[in-house]
């Protein structure tokens, strides 16, 4: 609120004749329960691309190590101990697989993280946001933003 606060100040002193309100003018009635997850999930967002980029590479040189050293023998280990032998191809493709498993897990978190709750208020019924805001800032977020935005309410 303190920043609304200064915000509204500031508008003053650049046009003294406007009045700006802290809450409805420069805060739109919204809640911290709306923006610190949105911006939270708009921030994963972001860094998304840069990970599953790096994870598909990554995915790629562990089948490539898995082809190269499909017949060169190791030892396994389980609970500390020697156990059955497995060719070093074996042990690459795992860890490949667990790439691809865990890379099909953060695809399907975009979904999921894209949905923002901006303009439910505190305690998402919307109460004390204009219609208008609820109606458009999903929409206005996700051009500013570049990203896949949808709203979570219903």
């Amino acid at each position: 609120m303190n920043v609304n606060e200064v915000v509204a100040k500031l508008a003053h002193r650049l046009s003294p004749a406007t009045k700006v309100h802290p809450n409805d003018d420069v805060n739109r009635c919204q809640s911290t329960n709306d923006t610190y997850p949105s911006a939270g999930k708009m921030a994963l967002l972001q860094g998304q691309q840069g990970l599953l980029q790096a994870l598909d590479r990554l995915s790629a040189a562990l089948h490539t190590k898995a082809k190269t050293y499909q017949s060169t023998i190791k030892v396994a280990r389980t609970q500390l101990q020697d156990a059955v032998p497995m060719t070093y191809g074996q042990s690459f493709h795992a860890y490949a697989s667990m790439f691809g498993r865990d890379l099909t897990r953060l695809r399907a978190a975009a979904a999921a993280l894209s949905r923002l709750n901006l303009g439910g208020t505190a305690v998402g019924t919307g109460l004390n946001a204009t219609a208008f805001y609820r109606a458009h800032i999903i929409e206005a977020t996700a051009k500013v933003s570049g990203l896949p935005l949808h709203g979570a309410l219903i």
